[in-house]
């Protein structure tokens, strides 16, 4: 299996968004999900929409739905850290994903703030 590239993603509207997230097309998925973390000022819906597909059948969209999370933290600077976390780490199980679970979870320590 080939390692997805970074790619730089573009603002969609909300309305493209759900038409994308409800598709069967793994690569529109994947950048809806890159959009609503980077872009989309609602973080509770986008943190939403990636726990939703934690556990697709493709691949790459579980992968973009894991670093979603950390790029939510990184741009928003804030998770429901109680049902976030509890789902990245059952994410880890799928031995694919564990490694972008980690790095999901690094962004989460470095960009939220835990008391």
């Amino acid at each position: 299996m080939t390692e997805p590239e970074y790619e730089r993603f573009e603002w969609q509207s909300r309305e493209d968004l759900v038409k994308a997230l409800s598709s069967n097309d793994a690569q529109r998925i994947r950048d809806a999900l890159y959009s609503a973390a980077q872009y989309e000022s609602d973080w509770e819906w986008s943190e939403a929409q990636s726990l939703k597909f934690l556990n697709h059948k493709e691949f790459n969209v579980r992968w973009a739905a894991a670093l979603s999370l950390g790029f939510i933290a990184l741009y928003q600077h804030r998770l429901n850290l109680d049902k976030v976390l509890p789902e990245l780490q059952a994410a880890k199980k799928d031995n694919l994903l564990a490694p972008h679970v980690e790095d999901s979870l690094d962004m989460i320590r470095q960009y939220i703030r835990t008391n």
